[in-house]
């Protein structure tokens, strides 16, 4: 199977709206956050406040599994964000 993934980093950027546009344009479908505090703010309050976030659906969420690295994938609503 052929997938192509696209990384896009956040860290010159200052809001999760401004990455979310840039991350629109390249077609980025999908959010992944973890529990490192060196991330930007943004990033951050995503990940520990999800529930404020109505146009992002998390995918997946490594605690659930029991996984010693904490990460949550989402799926970026660009139609609700709007």
């Amino acid at each position: 199977i052929h997938n192509k993934i696209k990384v896009l980093f956040a860290e010159k950027l200052n809001s999760l709206n401004e990455f979310l546009s840039y991350a629109q344009n390249q077609g980025l479908e999908y959010l992944l956050v973890d529990d490192k505090n060196d991330r930007p703010q943004f990033l951050i309050d995503v990940f520990k406040n999800e529930e404020n976030y109505l146009y992002l659906t998390k995918d997946f969420d490594s605690a659930d599994l029991g996984f010693k690295y904490h990460v949550k994938i989402f799926k970026i609503n660009y139609e609700l964000m709007n």
